[in-house]
């Protein structure tokens, strides 16, 4: 029996008999856990190669020695409610953490921003209620202290984007987890993937000479995050006329290009950490995943939170568990899925509440017909994205909630996405899947609870709007 198995018996025969909110005995073997999330990782960027070389090389090898889950969903297309579901196993339908800043209702008065109820049990607090020691670093405005996610953590240091990078994360992760007494769960956030695509030295041209841009490009790039959230907010519905043009396709090629440095970079660093806890800390359960994925002109445009493709839907999921044998999984599997796998491996009792599954168990047994879904309202309240989609298998449908149209996608034909149709073979098993979601949904005891939101003030605002959010 190996050490994973054996740690997680033990603990599961000490939490015989247990409650749901039982505070289980500290055992030497019981597990760390780490959670370490790139925000806006594509999924085909972990696997990419670049004139023959892996482009994310250590991230690839951390995978070939784990469980590596090949088809992950995240259930919101943006951080904010994606983090949500991560922390608390839970839809976003459930937790209602939807919306960044809301646009001002009384003259004079603060903008509001959703907020993570402390009605509802983190990730953090789950663990720190079982004995464990809590930690995060994090570098992403939308999940800071002031929006509820520091709930549970002994400490849940924010350092603003970009200006904190991944050496920086990493360089105090480390210099953090030293001074942790097991059991412990850490997190650790990089936002290296995000836009402004602006890759450090010796990173920035190590994919060759980027292309080169017209004057108009190198305006637009001049001012990239105006121009940008210019572009996103009218393509959300909320302005009616743009002020900026668009990239030329040199221009978009050169985002692409910044876009995989930023990503060889990411590697390098998450790959230090991931290092420094295998040599330091191996009786850790480690899990790597993205928030989100990214759009780069494959439908159009660029940025996360406007759509349901692949590409923003689809992210990497990683979970190293100590002496458990390396597999590929092909099986679907969603993010909310973390918590309750995190606690499985840890040898806790479940959440009744939670509503994502166990994956670490038994991952050969998993259901390849389990349905999975993303949805999606945009960042800001009165926008014109309302998007849900269900997956099963090869097949995909994508609702306009707004529109009432749906489009079906094979996946194994067109994993593009390119050729959208109003018909599908799959058409009535995949309008059951979502049916039987929206039931579930409306079933939880947490459904009925209304949203919580918090004022924002000056200083958040503008650390929120500098990564390309708001108005």
């Amino acid at each position: 029996m190996t050490r994973f198995k054996h740690c997680m018996l033990l603990c599961v025969i000490l939490c015989a008999g247990c409650g749901p909110r039982t505070t289980a005995p500290i055992e030497e073997t019981r597990l760390n856990v780490v959670l370490i999330v790139a925000d806006a990782l594509r999924m085909d960027r972990v696997t990419a190669e670049h004139n023959g070389k892996p482009l994310m090389p250590k991230l690839r090898q951390f995978a070939s020695e784990s469980y590596d889950y090949r088809n992950a969903h995240v259930q919101a297309t943006w951080t904010k409610p994606s983090m949500a579901t991560i922390f608390t196993s839970l839809y976003p339908e459930v937790h209602k953490v939807l919306f960044g800043i809301h646009d001002t209702i009384y003259e004079g008065q603060p903008p509001q921003a959703d907020v993570l109820s402390d009605s509802l049990e983190t990730m953090a607090r789950f663990f720190k209620g079982n004995g464990y020691a809590t930690a995060g670093i994090q570098t992403n405005a939308n999940i800071t202290e002031a929006f509820g996610f520091h709930q549970g953590f002994d400490s849940y240091v924010f350092h603003k984007y970009p200006d904190y990078r991944g050496r920086d994360v990493t360089d105090e992760s480390i210099e953090t987890l030293k001074t942790l007494n097991g059991p412990f769960f850490f997190y650790a956030h990089y936002m290296d993937t995000h836009a402004p695509y602006d890759p450090p030295a010796p990173f920035r041209d190590s994919l060759g000479t980027p292309p080169a841009l017209s004057a108009d490009d190198q305006a637009l790039l001049a001012d990239y995050g105006t121009s940008y959230i210019d572009r996103v907010l009218h393509e959300m519905g909320l302005t009616k006329e743009r002020h900026f043009g668009n990239l030329s396709p040199q221009g978009e090629a050169y985002i692409r290009q910044r876009y995989d440095e930023e990503a060889a970079y990411l590697d390098e660093e998450v790959g230090r950490l991931l290092a420094y806890l295998r040599e330091n800390h191996p009786n850790t359960l480690i899990v790597v995943t993205a928030d989100h994925g990214e759009e780069l002109w494959d439908h159009g445009s660029i940025g996360h939170a406007k759509t349901v493709y692949e590409e923003l839907s689809r992210v990497p999921l990683i979970v190293h568990a100590p002496d458990a044998p390396p597999r590929a999984i092909d099986a679907p599997v969603e993010t909310a899925d973390i918590l309750p796998s995190c606690a499985h491996a840890a040898g806790l009792a479940p959440r009744r509440e939670w509503q994502g599954r166990d994956i670490v168990s038994n991952p050969e047994g998993l259901d390849p017909e389990r349905p999975v879904f993303t949805s999606t309202q945009a960042s800001i309240p009165g926008s014109n994205v309302d998007l849900e989609c269900v997956v099963v298998r090869t097949n995909k449908a994508i609702i306009n909630r707004k529109t009432e149209q749906t489009r079906y996608y094979n996946l194994q034909s067109d994993p593009g996405e390119q050729a959208p149709s109003e018909t599908s073979a799959a058409e009535e098993a995949l309008r059951e899947a979502l049916a039987a979601h929206h039931r579930t949904m409306e079933a939880h005891p947490y459904f009925g609870n209304a949203g919580a939101t918090t004022s924002v003030d000056a200083e958040t605002e503008e650390a929120i709007k500098s990564i390309g959010y708001g108005r």
